[in-house]
């Protein structure tokens, strides 16, 4: 839980993957979508379609890939 108000008034959040040459996620994507933020992800190739195959909303009624 993170105690900061403006972090959930947020409706996007940049996330910055460590390594973005092998498909690792952390803990920073998972905590997007826990508070309920539209991600703009800075991570490896793939990342999005990995994380509709797990049942993520990738706000594709929003933005045309």
């Amino acid at each position: 839980t993170i105690d900061i108000p403006v972090y959930y008034n947020s409706l996007f959040h940049l996330v910055a993957e460590t390594r973005i040459e092998e498909s690792t996620l952390s803990e920073k994507t998972f905590k997007i979508f826990l508070a309920g933020q539209i991600p703009i992800l800075c991570s490896a190739m793939g990342t999005v379609s990995f994380l509709r195959e797990l049942g993520f909303d990738m706000f594709d009624d929003i933005f045309d890939q």
